[in-house]
């Protein structure tokens, strides 16, 4: 019997989504005029009964058989269902959990080890320019794609990100109003086109042209907000227009790339850095975005453990991007026959060790 219902359970889940959908709504509308028949059929009967003392008796019997055997296939059925969405569901739930544990792990193993990487470079004064930047894109790029997949698979959504940079600032107090930020990194599935558009802007644009910026960084900002999320930005520009503002972006048609969107700091307490001497407010060096074309990514029930994601990511590449900007100034600092004669001296010594090594074996 067990061998009987494991073969019925492994051909079930062989047949095609609509023709088992079609499958179960026949079988239920059957369940369903078996027993209203039955019913039906008994009332009958007994009225027969009660005018026709003469007419045969009714086989009950028969009659609650068939009613039971009905109930019993629509239960059958409804349990099947349950057991069906029972196991999407535990298999969604652990493919979901694998992809943000793996994905996640490779953000912090990339992070641990870039960020050693570059101390190593240039501590044996190997780091150049191109090495450098090279380094801090690659490692961006790939914690991005990381982000957005866990955001795609959580959401059921594409999710797109990128990391702006402020320019040409530094580490001195900025006037958000007149500062600019570019695009430094975008996640490998982001769109050609906004990837051109990252290009004919490269100088940046004003933080000022961007609602989603201001309401971050703005003194004239309401409340504290560490963040900006909006699920449906048509809905919040809407919004704003009914009490006299305006949603303002510098993307130009912003609406054919993305419909929600999160956005968050890439900052630390200046308290919590030696090298300022300001004790209050945050040092900031750029923002951590993700997007989606779909207005249903970005719920609002989702959106703590949402924003909570987004900040922890944002919180290493705080570090990273700390750690570019401090690298590029001592290069700027380092003479280049420095780090040439360091090479040639590391290419002479390689030269030596192997030439030792051919005299041991002879």
């Amino acid at each position: 019997m067990r061998k009987l219902f494991r073969n019925a359970d492994n051909l079930y889940t062989k047949i095609p989504e609509p023709i088992k959908g079609i499958f179960e709504f026949l079988a239920n509308v059957f369940a369903v005029l078996t027993v209203v028949g039955g019913f039906a059929y008994s009332g009958i009967k007994i009225i027969f009964g009660i005018k026709n003392p003469s007419a045969s008796s009714i086989d009950l019997t028969k009659v609650i058989l068939i009613v039971m055997v009905a109930v019993l296939v629509m239960l059958l059925i409804r349990l099947k269902n349950v057991k069906a969405n029972m196991l999407k569901k535990d298999q969604y739930m652990t493919q979901r959990d694998q992809c943000i544990s793996q994905e996640y792990y490779r953000f912090l193993h990339d992070y641990r080890n870039v960020i050693n990487q570059m101390e190593c470079d240039y501590k044996r004064q190997n780091l150049n320019l191109k090495l450098l930047t090279d380094t801090v894109e690659h490692f961006l790029e790939n914690a991005l794609d990381y982000l957005t997949e866990i955001l795609s698979t959580i959401t059921g959504e594409k999710v797109c990100g990128c990391v702006k940079v402020i320019v040409g600032e530094g580490f001195e107090k900025i006037s958000y109003e007149e500062a600019k930020v570019k695009t430094f990194v975008r996640s490998r599935n982001s769109q050609e086109e906004r990837k051109s558009f990252d290009v004919r802007f490269s100088s940046g644009v004003k933080i000022s042209d961007n609602t989603d910026f201001m309401n971050i960084v703005s003194e004239k900002r309401r409340g504290n907000d560490s963040s900006f999320y909006q699920g449906d930005l048509k809905e919040y520009a809407e919004s704003l227009k009914k009490i006299g503002h305006k949603y303002r972006n510098s993307t130009d048609n912003w609406e054919d790339y993305y419909l929600g969107t999160i956005v968050v700091p890439i900052r630390i307490a200046n308290k919590r850095l030696f090298y300022t001497s300001e004790e209050e407010s945050y040092n900031i060096l750029g923002f951590l975005c993700v997007d989606s074309l779909s207005t249903k990514a970005f719920t609002e029930e989702a959106k703590q453990r949402n924003i909570y994601l987004v900040k922890s990511y944002a919180a290493l590449v705080y570090n990273i991007l700390s750690k570019y900007q401090f690298y590029l100034k001592q290069l700027e600092t380092t003479p280049v026959s420095v780090v040439q004669n360091n090479v040639q001296q590391r290419n002479n010594n390689t030269y030596n060790n192997r030439k030792n090594r051919r005299k041991k074996n002879r």
